[in-house]
């Protein structure tokens, strides 16, 4: 009376049967699911550090391209710091449109 264990090995699981190879037939089988972090969550820190830098690099272009058009121009400042801040704000609402 032989008997064999097979074991499968997941990620999340392990499959698992014991065989009686004298009569070729599966005595007990069975799984283990471990709970864990699901990758969802990865996904979500992934895409709100992707969110964050994308905003932080749009606020570093707004300001250099608002100095250099300051320096260039000194009686229109005023008119590109408004357009680069509703550029910002048009940016926020598409970035919290993806969100729904």
């Amino acid at each position: 009376m032989s008997k064999v264990l097979g074991l499968d090995l997941g990620t999340n699981s392990i499959g698992w049967a014991i065989i009686d190879t004298d009569n070729n037939q599966i005595e007990s089988c069975g799984t283990r699911i471990f709970p864990g972090k699901a990758v969802r969550h990865k996904r979500i820190a992934r895409q709100k550090r992707r969110n964050v830098f994308t905003i932080v690099n749009l606020l570093h272009f707004i300001s250099f391209a608002t100095v250099l058009l300051s320096l260039y121009d000194r009686t229109s400042w005023q008119f590109w710091l408004n357009l680069s801040l509703t550029t910002f704000v048009a940016t926020l609402i598409l970035l919290h449109q993806d969100k729904k």
